[in-house]
């Protein structure tokens, strides 16, 4: 559990506005998460951390998910494929997706939007006005931590929300707050025995 509440201070860092305050937001929930453990035991509460993180409506997909000297062409890479299709598909049914990219617009042939543009036009998606305005890029993209000074969308003049927006809305998403609510709520249980 202290991997994942490393990675999630380092990438979320700057949703919280900084390293600190992410580190302490998560090391308060595995606090909580140890005193509820004694009333419930540590299965349950395992159980249902997987469960609040399963709920989590963020993940992590890499264009090209491993280093190598000699770069694939992403567009002959059926994980790639696959990867671009679920974004599409993800953006089509929820409009209020935010997608934040890397090598989203790269000179080099290997990049999102040269693979995203293509399936959309095999299957009649309007790229500009249906998919584009909820991709968002990191402004450094050697920095995968999400902060208002490191996104900024794809297109300026299409974007589906301001910076602000987006780093709110990731905020509610990661702060695990249901999930820390009901470990408050088994706490305070056994408080009253």
């Amino acid at each position: 559990m202290k991997n994942i509440g490393y990675y999630f201070s380092m990438y979320f860092k700057g949703v919280f506005n900084s390293f600190e305050l992410a580190k302490n937001h998560y090391k308060n929930i595995f606090e909580k998460m140890e005193k509820a453990r004694v009333n419930v035991g540590s299965e349950v509460i395992q159980q249902k951390f997987e469960e609040a993180l399963l709920k989590m409506p963020i993940t992590n997909i890499e264009l090209i998910p491993y280093r190598t000297e000699k770069k694939p062409n992403q567009m002959e890479l059926e994980s790639s494929k696959i990867s671009a299709n679920a974004i599409i598909e993800k953006i089509i049914q929820d409009q209020h997706t935010i997608v934040i990219l890397r090598s989203y617009d790269t000179e080099k042939g290997y990049n999102w939007k040269n693979l995203l543009k293509e399936i959309c036009e095999e299957k009649n998606i309007d790229f500009k006005s249906q998919i584009e305005p909820s991709i968002y890029i990191f402004v450094n993209p050697q920095n995968g931590s999400i902060s208002k000074q490191n996104i900024k969308p794809a297109n300026s003049n299409n974007s589906l929300k301001t910076i602000d927006q987006v780093i709110e809305e990731l905020n509610r998403k990661i702060n695990l707050s249901n999930f820390e609510n009901e470990l408050d709520s088994i706490i305070e249980s056994n408080n009253k025995r």
